[in-house]
């Protein structure tokens, strides 16, 4: 028997001739992989939905999914970006300080 191994409903394994169930334990975030039975003409990448499967083709053309690394790098960015921006803010906080503190001393405006 043929069974397509399903991830957050992707095709993520096809394994063929196979005398019993197999099982796959969950991925790295701890979501269960099930194995459902299907037909020769499913492949890796196809989406399982209410007992069908799809060929997954992304609505829009112009979009295209971000693989994991794509996700980590853009995840970093905004991270270093936010960094950037919290160390931009205190500079600019303690300039406002240290000008106020002038005024109040009576220093130069």
């Amino acid at each position: 028997m043929n069974y397509a191994m399903i991830l957050n409903g992707l095709v993520i394994g096809v394994l063929q001739n196979q005398d019993e169930e197999p099982f796959w334990g969950p991925d790295q975030e701890g979501n269960s992989v099930r194995a459902v039975t299907c037909g020769s003409s499913v492949k890796l990448g196809m989406v399982y939905k209410d007992g069908k499967f799809f060929e997954n083709i992304p609505s829009d053309p112009n979009i295209q999914e971000l693989t994991g690394i794509q996700q980590l790098m853009q995840s970093l960015s905004s991270e270093v970006i936010r960094g950037i921006i919290a160390q931009e803010e205190r500079r600019l906080l303690a300039q406002q300080l240290a000008d106020i503190e002038l005024i109040l001393l009576g220093g130069n405006t």
